[in-house]
């Protein structure tokens, strides 16, 4: 079947999202393999291909697409070819099975869907490419490269590259079978230096260029003494005058000052103010509103007053509060509020949004998790509400989204993710779904660049799209369909996102981030994040390569005559070892690393990509990759 990149760019437009498969999806190989590469749909499955299997990544199964594909060219009769060309086709079959048991394979951070790579940013060639390369015509590679690096091998058009597969012993239709497509990766790493905190991140600001993070932690990037809030100040954390004596949920910034709720007494520095305070940019201060006990959850900036949820009493201590506002330093109670926590607050065609867990109003108007206050401060149903506590409220394309819980305490499905488009509330959440866990909740929105990035806990986005993740995905509608994109995939959920120098910054409890995939089909991973994460795109310059956290740094990409390798002082005690093979696992060379940055002769190495073992006389043991263009 011949494929255009009109076809692959549809790919992102639902309905065809629901072809898709999930790497870890139990089904027949054949149908993985179809999903790698469509061609496979010409070619009768063996009963082998049949059976059911499962991948831990994409890597993975790239590979396994990659043998099948040499298994099936070495059956195909090849009596009509001349001498040469057999032993030209069994050679470049040899050099296609070094190719896909190196496993490195080219990386998509251009593209928020399947597509194919002839070369990538790293100088990683697909197979289709490596092959051309490795039969000496690397000017080809680049000439496509340059001029048509994400277009399939059949839509290629040039006189060259078909008097290369006439040479090859191949057909076109064969080389267009080895030709794979590459999932979507975005690596995210540290916000500045080893920034991670010793808890988890609740939520994530941004005030005149500054991050604010808060949650529940003492420590950041190694230094302690920050009480549950901290600052990034000229690429130092410090901490707000010792933070405040409990967990945050909820900033928010108000007549130029940085309010905070959560479940706390008051600062450390003997301020006291429960559950909601002030930090005017050099102390804290109490917020003299009605004397609330009990926890704030969520705050909102709404005509000139902060609007404040959560879950508190007011002074009398029989009156639940659960919503109340803010003007300037004085609290006002609402002529209505829900009858139940609060946990999510926004702004949506110029009214008040709140969201959470309740059926009533104080004044006895039936509510279902989620409804907005009129312009004279009264509660407002919004259809028949939602089945789900609403943790996450956002305005996107002109209709109200919220989400949730995906399953209620008697584990019965539940909207967790809808939308409100002025009639009536249509259900999204089998975009995130995915296989059934009670554990799945949406703690997040943020609009930008199109999407609406969604965070929580959920594994996204089984069966349903062309890139998968964990705990953070990206939601777009386009005629009427809405499909979900995996992001990225953290090991734990997201609470919090935002923007930081146009960049996506996350918070929660996760640790990891894992993305992509790096040698040996491993996938890539920056591991001790402690909650907080920043998309960053050069992560690929610097690799953490295993838990002994020996760093190495590889340069310059590509390399030609020497190649220089970056380590640590304290990895130079453990005398380190570099030995470097081809990507058919043979040694081509060793060498001592003496000094911080060792430059190695490569000179006599061929153009291709080789791989690399650091050993210590400790056992450490640390591997990656390299390029080499002579």
């Amino acid at each position: 079947m011949k494929k255009h990149l009109l076809t692959v760019l549809l790919l992102a437009i639902a309905p065809l999202w629901a072809l898709a498969l999930n790497p870890s999806a139990k089904v027949s190989l054949y149908d993985h393999l179809k999903d790698v590469n469509a061609q496979w749909e010409k070619i009768e499955p063996t009963a082998a291909q049949l059976l059911p299997v499962s991948f831990e990544n994409d890597t993975r199964r790239i590979q396994a697409h990659l043998f099948n594909t040499e298994q099936y060219l070495r059956s195909q009769l090849v009596a009509h070819l001349s001498a040469e060309l057999q032993q030209k086709r069994a050679h470049l079959l040899d050099v296609l099975n070094g190719y896909a048991e190196a496993a490195v394979f080219p990386q998509n951070y251009d593209f928020s869907y399947r597509i194919p790579y002839f070369i990538d940013a790293h100088n990683t060639a697909c197979a289709v490419g490596y092959l051309i390369i490795a039969d000496g015509h690397k000017a080809l590679a680049e000439m496509i490269l340059n001029n048509n690096n994400y277009q399939y091998l059949l839509d290629m058009q040039y006189p060259e590259l078909s008097t290369w597969v006439a040479g090859s012993g191949f057909t076109a239709q064969e080389l267009a079978l080895i030709q794979p497509g590459y999932l979507a990766t975005t690596p995210f790493s540290f916000v500045a230096g080893n920034s991670g905190t010793n808890g988890h991140v609740n939520d994530v600001v941004t005030v005149n260029g500054a991050i604010y993070i808060a949650g529940d932690f003492t420590g950041v990037g190694g230094t302690t003494g920050f009480g549950n809030i901290a600052y990034l100040d000229g690429g130092t954390w410090a901490d707000l005058d010792g933070g405040l004596d409990g967990e945050v949920y909820a900033m928010a910034v108000y007549n130029d000052e940085l309010y905070v709720g959560g479940n706390f007494m008051g600062s450390e520095s003997g301020v006291g103010s429960e559950g909601l305070i002030k930090w005017n940019g050099t102390e804290w201060e109490a917020v003299n509103t009605l004397g609330i006990y009990g926890d704030v959850f969520a705050l909102q900036v709404f005509n000139n007053k902060l609007y404040v949820g959560g879950d508190f009493e007011f002074p009398t201590g029989a009156l639940r509060g659960f919503l109340m506002a803010v003007d300037d330093t004085i609290g006002e109670i609402l002529p209505d509020f829900p009858m139940g926590p609060v946990h999510s607050l926004a702004v949506h065609d110029g009214e008040l949004i709140f969201g959470g867990e309740f059926t009533t109003t104080f004044n006895g108007v039936v509510l279902s998790n989620v409804a907005k206050l009129d312009n004279l401060g009264n509660v407002v149903a919004i259809g028949n509400g939602v089945n789900t506590t609403v943790l996450a409220l956002a305005s996107y394309q002109d209709d109200l989204y919220i989400g949730g819980r995906f399953f209620d305490n008697n584990g019965d499905t539940v909207m967790g993710l809808a939308y409100w488009n002025d009639t009536t509330w249509v259900d999204e959440s089998t975009l995130v779904r995915g296989i059934a866990s009670n554990n799945y909740v949406i703690h997040d929105f943020l609009v930008n660049d199109d999407y609406l990035y969604v965070g929580g806990k959920f594994s996204c986005c089984d069966g349903v799209i062309a890139y998968y993740g964990s705990n953070l995905a990206k939601y777009y509608r386009s005629g009427g369909y809405g499909g979900m994109q995996g992001v990225t995939t953290f090991d734990d959920a997201v609470y919090s996102i935002n923007l930081y120098n146009s960049e996506l910054i996350v918070g929660g409890v996760f640790d990891t981030a894992i993305f992509g995939s790096g040698v040996g089909g491993n996938p890539n991973q920056v591991a001790n994040l402690g909650g907080l994460a920043l998309k960053n795109d050069n992560w690929n310059s610097v690799i953490d390569l295993n838990a002994a956290n020996i760093s190495i740094g590889v340069y310059p990409v590509p390399a030609s005559s020497k190649v220089t390798f970056k380590i640590d002082g304290e990895v130079l005690t453990r005398q380190p070892v570099i030995t470097i093979y081809n990507t058919l696992g043979q040694q081509v060379d060793a060498a001592t690393l003496t000094a911080a940055h060792t430059e190695v002769d490569i000179s006599k190495l061929q153009s291709g990509v080789y791989l690399y073992h650091l050993n210590t006389v400790m056992g450490n043991v640390a591997t990656g990759r390299f390029v080499v263009e002579q």
